[in-house]
Parts: C-alpha cells; structure tokens; sequence
C-alpha cells in the first residue's frame, strides 16, 4: 500500500510518485484504496512491490548511481532499473559498470544483468540473482 500515490501523465509517459521515488512506465496503471494496478496482457495485476521500494534496492543493494527505473510489462509486471556502478577491476583499476536490473513487480524478486567482465570485479553482491 502506498499513502500517498501520485499518478502523473505527460508526454505520453505515466509517472508514478511515491515518497520522492518516481518512476515511468508506458503502461496502464490505476490507483484504488492506496494500492497501485496494471493492466498487463494477462490481466489486471496488484503491485506488491512499491516504487520507493525498488529505488531503495537500486541505492542499497544494487548499489546504484545515477539509475531509471520504469514499469515494464514482460507477462508479468516487472521495474527495470538502469544504472552505473563504481567499480574495481582486478581490485585496482576504477571503473564505472553499466547495470541493469529486473525487479518482479509481485514479488520483489531481483534478475541482474552486468557486463561480460564483471567476473574481474572484486566485492560485488553474487547473492542477487544474476543472469
């Protein structure tokens, strides 16, 4: 549930606000009873996973810098967040990796995609499920 939602279309874009987390999406989405809905192409889907709680699993475990996150139906609803990590090489040769993220819309579960060479990066969360 989600005190205070916001629904904001323009551009032909839907932005979803809650708690100074915003997030896009081309989808159709409604507000009913403080809780938030997609018409995906199975059918209409209750979000259990918030958008400040996907913005939170952006900065806290993904550890994000500088990411979108937008709704995205892929049969099922899902956030895809889109962001850069600063990163070690070898332990030693500073980086920024380009990261990209699902995050099951119902529940919670996160798919992280990292480029080929992320095995030469030391100290990255391998308990996130990664692709």
């Amino acid at each position: 549930k989600g005190k205070g939602l916001e629904i904001i279309k323009e551009k032909g874009k839907t932005k979803i606000i809650l708690n100074e987390s915003e997030v896009e999406t081309d989808e159709d989405v409604e507000v009913e009873n403080d809780t938030l809905y997609v018409n995906t192409t199975k059918g209409r889907k209750k979000i259990k996973v918030m958008p400040d709680t996907a913005s939170e699993v952006a900065i806290t475990r993904l550890k994000l810098l500088g990411f979108t996150i937008e709704l995205k139906d892929v049969g099922k609803p899902v956030y895809e967040v889109n962001g850069e990590q600063d990163v070690k090489v070898l332990g030693f040769m500073k980086t920024k990796m380009k990261v990209k993220a699902e995050i099951d819309a119902e529940t919670g579960e996160i798919n992280v995609k990292r480029p080929w060479w992320s095995f030469l990066v030391f100290g990255l969360d391998k308990k996130i499920g990664e692709e």
